[in-house]
């Protein structure tokens, strides 16, 4: 579930930085083109965290 919820975070940067110009995507110069990236990204890691619940998560330390 880690890698979700990082998956999450990067990808609502990436939309919140894309849809106020501050942040381009890199090659093209487009911040549209970020945004949109970004919300892959973000739907990815959603979809990561929702498995892993339905799964039971992240078995503890140590047990493999």
């Amino acid at each position: 579930m880690g890698r979700g919820l990082l998956s999450i975070v990067i990808g609502g940067v990436m939309v919140v930085g894309g849809l106020t110009g501050n942040l381009v995507l890199r090659g093209t110069s487009s911040s549209g083109g970020l945004a949109l990236v970004g919300f892959l990204v973000l739907g990815m890691g959603i979809f990561r965290v929702a498995r892993a619940n339905q799964s039971g998560g992240d078995p503890p330390p140590g047990n493999p």
